[in-house]
């Protein structure tokens, strides 16, 4: 590729005509004179006959003034996302790292809508300039969107269900052995000691936020005279609950401060102490925030049962303990609110070192506040008293304004709005698509995801060139973000399956350039729902791995496979039951006629150091440049 030039990129957009019409390998077989059904142009794969077969298109030769074409296909991955969205992260992402010779005259973008055989595809064209003023070659941009499709299926009780029975089957396969069946054996793998612990916390924290909410729930029903239920009727219980309320909210909010300013504090770069310490600090806000959640639960439950209730309980001063949650509630929301101020005023302008170290100020105090809330919780569990809130309490009527029990209610309900939104719009999506491993009432809503990607990859496969005697992409290479990397590696094995059989003419794996998954939780979902020890294990284990081309043998996986994770992304992880175990194995050397290669290379694992904020890391890879920088030099690799 050309070296870097040091001018910024020069950027023209458009939209195309969306009448052209791209050709497709079925309409080419018809052209041809081949009398074939009328049926849906991605079951083309599956009909080929030995006279089909030899009318497959060649491999294209570019030459002369030929300007080559390329694809990307991505899939997004869980959340509510809006149509385009994903297209449009895509681009930007690619647009940040494209290199350009001098003088060239930059890259054109344009959309478009095109039509191959019976699909409609939204497609985004880059057009990259080369020095003598002429195109150097073009990028095609494709998605598959998916998100409609999940939308209010799952629930609350499905989400828990799933995290529930993934944990404890994760814990159990975590003290034996790991088997998988994958290229023609079934390897062994030696899970992590420290696996078990951290499901274990996991699954302690969330029993801790249902406790919780059910006790929050009781108590205010019986409150109101709403219920009845047995949570007794010593009022300086129902007070003890509520200061409890009032303190873990504080602490939730002020680690959603902590975590949204770290966010923003990011320096965009690599390297450097900075990036440690937001590091540093998010971590350590989200770990007292769940050590605080674990060690409250147990006081919650005192309302159901008032005999348990600690002998400083009629002591407890609640006011205080109002007063404090109340007041770092506020201030939290306000410094929310100033840096969003900030960052609305300056979305077009880079961050300068002064508005840097306001925000790390900012930052600054949003740690002191959860400081501030977990001295609250101290109170809470021990019935303390500090005497310098009384200094705090400099205003009769403030105080006791700020003071009241009711300030838990909005609170409490904003952030169970966000877990809530954040269980279901998101894990929500992930139970629909993963429990394929028992029967469920989503397979239908999963067939339904599978076919999206599937016609909307095959359609970028099989579009053809205005002859209709050469594919119209030589290299596609192939994305998923989270769950969408989940998704795009079933399509991808899905096609490659039906190419095999149908005598590899539409040479999918070959013009494969690149498989790249970010954020992927496909080593977890491997783990979390592969059922260990039953009699059928081996068949069973067999049958998935022969609908998985990339587990059965390295000759399907001639392009590379990169893996882009955070250690600070609770979701993503390494890809490491998608190779042959080596050196984690008892299984010891690859079998003979595995097909893995001499020197075969593992998925290629990347660390993203610009993804440095705890939780958040997740989508921070999409502001990020290494996912794109990645994709960017395989696809134009050769050109």
């Amino acid at each position: 590729m050309p070296s870097p030039q040091d001018e910024p990129l020069k950027i023209t957009y458009g939209v195309r005509d969306p009448s052209q019409v791209a050709g497709s390998a079925l309409e080419t077989l018809r052209a041809a004179g081949l009398h074939i059904a009328p049926i849906a142009y991605h079951a083309f794969p599956s009909l080929l006959s030995e006279q089909v077969k030899a009318t497959a298109p060649e491999p294209r030769k570019i030459a002369g003034k030929d300007v080559e074409k390329r694809a990307v296909w991505i899939v997004h991955g869980m959340g509510q996302q809006i149509p385009f969205e994903t297209l449009d992260g895509l681009t930007e992402g690619i647009l940040r790292v494209v290199k350009l010779p001098p003088g060239a005259p930059g890259v054109h973008v344009s959309a478009c809508s095109i039509r191959v055989g019976e699909e409609v595809l939204q497609r985004v064209e880059m057009e990259v300039g080369s020095d003598d003023g002429t195109k150097a070659f073009e990028l095609h941009l494709y998605e598959a969107y998916w998100a409609p499709l999940t939308e209010g299926v799952a629930n609350l009780r499905d989400v828990t269900g799933f995290l529930v029975n993934g944990a404890l089957r994760g814990i159990l396969n975590s003290f034996k052995m790991f088997k998988r069946a994958m290229f023609g054996e079934v390897c062994e793998f030696k899970i992590r000691k420290r696996v078990p612990v951290e499901i274990s916390a996991v699954l302690l924290v969330l029993a801790s936020l249902a406790a919780m909410n059910a006790v929050i729930v009781a108590a205010t029903g019986k409150r109101l005279g709403i219920i009845n239920v047995p949570t007794g009727d010593t009022t300086s219980i129902w007070k003890m609950v509520t200061a409890m309320g009032s303190a873990v909210s504080a602490l939730g909010i002020t680690l959603g401060a902590i975590l949204f300013l770290a966010e923003l504090c990011k320096s965009g770069q690599a390297t450097g102490f900075r990036q440690k310490l937001l590091t540093w600090i998010s971590w350590l806000g989200t770990m007292v925030t769940a050590a605080g959640i674990v060690v409250a639960a147990p006081f919650f439950l005192i309302a159901l049962w008032p005999k348990l209730a600690p002998a400083w309980v009629d002591t407890l001063q609640t006011p205080q303990i109002q007063f404090l949650s109340t007041t770092t509630i506020l201030i939290a929301l306000a410094l929310i609110g100033l840096a969003m101020m900030m960052r609305a005023g300056n979305r077009s302008v880079a961050v300068k070192p002064a508005k840097g170290i306001f925000l790390f100020t900012l930052l600054v105090f949003a740690q002191l506040l959860h400081l501030a809330a977990i001295f609250g919780l101290a109170m809470s569990f021990f019935g303390l008293q500090y005497a310098w809130l009384q200094w705090l309490n400099w205003a009769a009527g403030i105080r006791g304004f700020l003071s009241s029990p009711w300030w838990v209610w909005p609170f409490l309900i904003f952030l169970s709005a966000q877990i809530r939104t954040l269980m279901v719009e998101y894990v929500g999506d992930v139970v629909i698509y993963v429990t394929s491993n028992k029967i469920d009432r989503f397979s239908n809503v999963r067939r339904e995801i599978k076919d999206v990607a599937y016609k909307s990859l095959s359609a970028v496969f099989q579009a053809m060139t205005a002859d209709g005697k050469h594919f119209e992409y030589e290299k596609v290479a192939i994305v998923g973000h989270s769950l969408g990397s989940v998704i795009a590696y079933d399509t991808l094995n899905r096609l490659i399956n039906e190419d095999r059989m149908s005598g590899g003419k539409m040479r999918i794996a070959e013009r494969t350039c690149l498989l790249e998954t970010f954020a992927s939780p496909l080593d977890k979902v491997a783990f979390f729902f592969t059922i260990q020890g039953s009699d059928s294990f081996q068949i069973r284990e067999q049958l998935a791995e022969s609908v998985q081309p990339l587990l059965m043998n390295y000759k399907y996986r001639p392009y590379p496979w990169i893996n882009v994770r955070s250690p600070n992304d609770i979701i993503s992880g390494e890809m490491y039951l998608y190779d042959w175990p080596l050196p984690n194995s008892t299984t010891g050397k690859p079998p003979a006629g595995s097909g893995i290669p001499a020197g075969y290379q593992h998925v290629i694992d990347k660390i993203d150091p610009d993804a440095s904020v705890a939780l958040v890391a997740h989508v921070d890879y999409w502001k990020n440049k290494l996912v794109w920088k990645e994709l960017y030099e395989k696809v134009t690799e050769s050109l």
